[in-house]
């Protein structure tokens, strides 16, 4: 039987200094799932993926990846084999899609970054 979540953090806190980066932040990825982690600067996106592969440890609650802490080695070499993959386009790129993407009728196409 294989794992129920390749990426999962269970209410997860994490604060620099006085800044509350997550607080309480749930979140579950099985496997073949596609996500994206959206949101302005300061919402904590970086802070989470850091805390899943182990670069950061979380103040409260819990990070698995493969089902194991991302601070052992196993759960960091099945990245690679997986498949994951990270991307990140300029803000400039995201508004210019957005903008087009609710001010324009009809279907709507989604934007490969770094084009």
């Amino acid at each position: 039987m294989g794992i129920e979540f390749c990426a999962e953090l269970s209410g997860v806190r994490k604060r620099f200094g006085k800044t509350v980066a997550l607080d309480g932040l749930d979140l579950q990825v099985r496997p073949s799932e596609l996500f994206s982690v959206l949101g302005p600067n300061g919402a904590g996106k970086s802070t989470a993926i850091s805390l899943l592969l182990g670069l950061l440890k979380p103040d409260t609650g819990a990070a698995r990846l493969f089902g194991l802490s991302p601070f052992r080695i196993e759960p960091r070499r099945q990245i690679s084999r997986s498949g994951w993959r990270t991307t990140s386009a300029s803000r400039r790129r995201w508004r210019a899609w957005w903008m087009s993407s609710i001010s324009a009728p009809g279907p709507r196409t989604a934007m490969t970054p770094g084009r």
